[in-house]
């Protein structure tokens, strides 16, 4: 009562049920403690490691050819039977080649952007959940910081809450320290 059936073959392919949540390739209602989902895609190509469900969003690349321009991709972080560990990876495409993971999302928290592998020498950022970040380039910098309008800190450390140093910039110099000892890089010498 209330649902819609979609069949292929005698096979249910999708189902909107009554509420409005949707389901693709079968699935139930699951909620969690994030609250529910009402859209599931699922697939049915068994367990395993980057194996499940993904969303391709697209449309016309040249006259009425089609593409998919960006994914969403949910997968399985093993091929662990039982383990429920789960990634989220986005994918786009450039002008001129194929789809590619431009970022995942670990059931850990970790975040990579640029890259798959959890290490500090792949090309790429690395952000952990437990608050320390790698970010690897090569033949180029590895990190900019700007601080517009104002002199003033452009890093601060902090050991334990408690400010223990900083590297900021006056007028056109460039000082590393603490609030008593420091020292200035003076461009006029």
């Amino acid at each position: 009562t209330g649902k819609h059936l979609f069949k292929i073959n005698g096979s249910e392919k999708a189902r909107i049920e009554s509420d409005g949540d949707t389901f693709i390739n079968g699935g139930v209602n699951h909620t969690t403690t994030a609250g529910n989902t009402n859209l599931q895609v699922l697939t049915t190509n068994g367990q395993g490691a980057n194996l499940g469900g993904s969303i391709g969003l697209g449309g016309v690349y040249h006259a009425t050819n089609q593409i998919t321009f960006a994914e969403i991709h949910g997968k399985k972080e093993n091929g662990t039977t039982a383990n429920l560990s789960g990634y989220m990876a986005f994918v786009t495409r450039s002008a001129t080649d194929n789809a590619q993971e431009r970022m995942r999302l670990y059931s850990s928290g970790n975040l990579l952007v640029g890259k798959t592998a959890l290490d500090n020498s792949t090309v790429g950022i690395r952000m952990n959940s437990t608050g320390d970040a790698s970010f690897v380039a090569n033949g180029n910098r590895a990190l900019v910081l700007n601080r517009k309008t104002s002199d003033g800190d452009i890093a601060l450390f902090l050991k334990d809450g408690t400010t223990v140093g900083s590297i900021g910039t006056a007028a056109t110099d460039i000082y590393i320290g603490t609030t008593d000892t420091g020292i200035r890089f003076n461009d006029a010498v």
